[in-house]
């Protein structure tokens, strides 16, 4: 397919982004140019943003640090 040359396939895991997926994380939820990507059912549902830098490992904005509260889905909506 034409639109997905050069595409890249990222999973909590691999690509430099650490932890694990569990059902319901959502990985993807959002995602913007940069690399940012929501991942709104993460730690059920608390929700995190992860970012990916071109090299390196990735970093993480929960809960803990954003100080959104239990169950808000941080990571839903996204804007670059």
């Amino acid at each position: 397919m034409e639109g997905t040359r050069g595409a890249t396939s990222l999973s909590q895991g691999t690509g430099g982004i650490g932890g694990g997926g569990e059902t319901g994380d959502h990985l993807g939820t959002a995602v913007t140019t940069g690399l940012v990507l929501g991942a709104a059912g993460e730690n059920n549902g608390d929700g995190t943003n992860i970012y990916r830098p071109a090299t390196g490992t990735a970093s993480f904005l929960g809960k803990g640090i954003a100080g959104t509260p239990t169950g808000s889905g941080l990571g839903s909506v996204l804007r670059s």
